[in-house]
């Protein structure tokens, strides 16, 4: 069979499977819950303004004398921060908030917390499922003496990219509606400029490669273990409950990586890495080590007496 026949049977199995509309509704939950956010940052923010510019025009300082001045932040020995001229700090952050508000701000802020916080684990999971549901129907059995170790690895692969592109197309369809339709962003002040069309772009595709990287490690682990449960929660508590640790965890990988293009407001920040090449080539290195793995892992129960069932 040539590569689009097996393309094609992929891309059935992840339409009767629901793992396309499992992937669809993900990303309209993820937009959704983003905006959710956003509304509240702002909310949080015009009254962490309120109370600044109250302050501030006590001791006789007005916004305009604020704007006039730099802003400074200072780290303390103990890891925390002190604001030199609060007040414009607080009118910086409320601009930022109003701005995520709109269309394109809304698209770029759920994209870009998407990146670390929902494609990996979406990208697992696909792979993952890619990966097992040959073996578990049995279809392998009559697939793989017509098929060619590298169409058939190709198609999963192919696939998953595939699934990937629809949750970012849905993920930013459902904020680009809730940002134009009901972002409400605060018109009383100047918006930081909204992000453009090509930055979009490049965040989109961005967002699609570290779905490509997890969906290879997805991959992986599904070739070596035929059961999806436990590998998933297992990545689930790893990825998301374990504290970060510094330049070796792989969501900060993700946001050194693409530090160009990722932009998000929210209290969840992931610490900026020192250098950007690194984490770069960690996940470069974790993508062609996976890829590998699943190339020999194959090619392994290719040579089994059962064409490749465990």
């Amino acid at each position: 069979m040539s590569v689009w026949s097996e393309i094609r049977r992929e891309l059935q199995w992840a339409w009767h499977s629901l793992m396309f509309h499992l992937t669809a509704a993900a990303a309209i939950l993820f937009g959704i819950w983003m905006y959710h956010s956003a509304v509240t940052e702002q909310t949080n923010t015009k009254k962490e303004f309120a109370s600044s510019l109250a302050q501030s025009a006590a001791i006789g300082e007005s916004l305009e004398d604020a704007l006039s001045h730099p802003l400074e932040i200072t780290v303390t020995p103990d890891g925390g921060q002190l604001i030199h001229n609060p007040l414009r700090y607080s009118y910086e952050a409320l601009t930022q908030a109003a701005s995520v508000l709109s269309a394109p701000g809304m698209v770029s802020n759920t994209l870009s917390t998407a990146c670390f916080l929902l494609i990996p684990f979406a990208g697992f999971a696909v792979g993952m499922a890619s990966a097992s549901h040959d073996l578990r129907s049995g279809g392998i059995v009559l697939r793989w003496p017509q098929t060619m170790q590298g169409a058939f690895l190709t198609s999963k692969i192919a696939m998953g990219v595939g699934l990937m592109l629809a949750l970012v197309a849905v993920g930013s369809l459902t904020s680009c509606i809730l940002g134009a339709f009901w972002g409400g962003a605060d018109t009383t002040y100047p918006p930081a400029p909204a992000p453009s069309l090509l930055h979009l772009l490049a965040l989109a595709g961005f967002a699609v490669l570290i779905g490509a990287v997890f969906i290879l490690f997805g991959l992986l682990v599904g070739s070596i273990f035929t059961e999806r449960i436990i590998p998933l929660v297992t990545f689930f508590g790893l990825y998301y409950l374990i504290p970060l640790f510094g330049e070796w965890d792989p969501r900060q990988w993700i946001t050194a990586s693409g530090k160009h293009v990722i932009h998000y407001v929210g209290g969840l920040q992931i610490p900026e890495a020192k250098d950007a090449l690194l984490p770069s080539m960690l996940l470069l290195a974790m993508a062609v080590l996976s890829l590998a793995g699943v190339l020999m892992m194959w090619r392994w129960r290719s040579k089994m007496p059962t064409r490749g069932v465990t």
